[in-house]
């Protein structure tokens, strides 16, 4: 009889080993990894909305799982102190500087706010937090009450919590009527946080040196402020930036729209029209086209709030 209670404790520990390790968090710079049993899903929240690349577990071992789909091989770390690698010409070499690793994800959402330990996931105005290294699944649920340009507040019957909208603030939590700091950040995938309108194209073209466009079979993106504040990503590249004016822009000698042009300084521009863009900003980076926009009902939302002259806040 004590034999058998032996083999069903052990049995349910490994079980309970392995259901811990179907999924995973995996963060760097930039972007991170959803593991769900083989599967694996990358995300670069800031160069496309939704899934970067799709791949598969092919092999692991103590320190590292390997993964790879039709166009590469990666290598991702099971332990933070490790890098995540890229294979190469039969060599590994280092893609990616690992942040955090969470070892439980199950959440629908995709946007992130993550500290040493743990994380939220918000979902519109509902929001969740995650402590794997105490528990697998929800730790607590909250709503979104308020916010400004620098936090979230958000709550439920037990406390009151103040989550940051850029990575240099730190989470709070209210006590006795002041805010105490309950949290560091370490990373915040949620590009809406900082940036008003996203748009986001298939692919893009670059200038080379002889100043001929060269197409890149990979997703780029544009993050436009209300303040006036802008970032494009294209590849593994991302520009930021600002600009000071937008206008309609109309056919030569005709009344016909065309879209918008954003406005950084008399030589440096960006041209809007129909689902591409002209990308004529070298000061801070090659001159380009962005091709293919995937949501460009913006692009007519945006033209409209330049016409009534409401797109500018202070």
């Amino acid at each position: 009889m004590k034999k058998l209670y032996l083999i069903i404790s052990c049995t349910l520990f490994f079980i309970v080993e392995l259901a811990a390790q179907i999924t995973g968090l995996f963060t760097y710079e930039g972007g991170y990894f959803v593991k769900d049993g083989n599967n694996w899903a990358e995300y670069r929240p800031q160069s496309k909305d939704g899934v970067w690349a799709s791949y598969m577990k092919y092999d692991e071992d103590e320190n590292y799982y390997y993964i790879n789909n039709s166009k590469c091989s990666l290598c991702v770390p099971k332990k933070k102190h490790n890098k995540f690698y890229i294979s190469k010409n039969g060599e590994w070499e280092v893609i990616y500087y690992t942040k955090e690793i969470y070892s439980y994800f199950k959440a629908n959402g995709r946007q992130i706010y993550c500290y040493e330990g743990g994380y939220f996931v918000k979902d519109g105005n509902n929001w969740a937090e995650y402590r794997p290294q105490s528990e697998d699944g929800v730790w607590a649920s909250y709503m979104k009450y308020d916010e400004d340009e620098n936090y979230y507040y958000i709550n439920n019957s037990k406390c009151s919590l103040c989550v940051p909208k850029k990575k240099h603030n730190k989470f709070y939590i209210s006590k006795n009527g002041e805010w105490k700091v309950i949290y560091n950040t370490t990373d915040i995938y949620d590009v809406a946080s900082e940036y008003d309108y996203m748009l986001y194209f298939k692919y893009y073209k670059v200038a080379d040196a002889e100043g001929k466009l060269q197409e890149v079979n990979e997703p780029a993106s544009i993050s436009l402020s209300r303040k006036g504040k802008m970032r494009l990503c294209c590849g593994n590249k991302s520009y930021d930036g600002k600009f000071s004016e937008l206008a309609v822009t109309t056919l030569r000698n005709s009344d016909t729209e065309l879209g918008f042009k954003l406005i950084v300084d008399e030589n440096n521009y960006i041209q809007f029209i129909g689902d591409w863009c002209m990308v004529n900003v070298e000061s801070i980076c090659p001159f380009m086209d962005f091709m293919d926009c995937t949501n460009k009902d913006l692009i007519e939302i945006i033209k409209n709030k330049i016409k009534d002259k409401s797109f500018f806040v202070d």
